[in-house]
């Protein structure tokens, strides 16, 4: 979506795959029905190692004692990581 094509990019179109352990987000290109819903809604996409997901987990884990699937940590990434648009 973000790179402003017509066509959906795939994950492989951008030397990614979508092998991860963060299966609940682990889609290789998404639907045009959420390409469409999300359109207008989306400010920005980044993409988590799963070694940063788990070290995510492990910092939850040892300091809140959270537990959490390995996608749900993505969300915690610092959001000054992501450039604005």
């Amino acid at each position: 979506m973000m790179s402003g094509q017509e066509e959906l990019v795939s994950v492989y179109d951008v030397g990614l795959t979508n092998k991860t352990e963060a299966d609940g987000m682990a889609v290789a290109r998404m639907s045009a029905f959420v390409a469409t819903v999300m359109r207008e809604m989306l400010a920005g996409v980044y993409t988590v190692s799963d070694r940063d997901l788990f070290k995510m987990l492990l910092a939850a884990h040892e300091t809140e004692g959270w537990r959490f699937e390995p996608s749900a940590t993505a969300a915690s990434v610092d959001r000054s990581l992501l450039s604005a648009t």
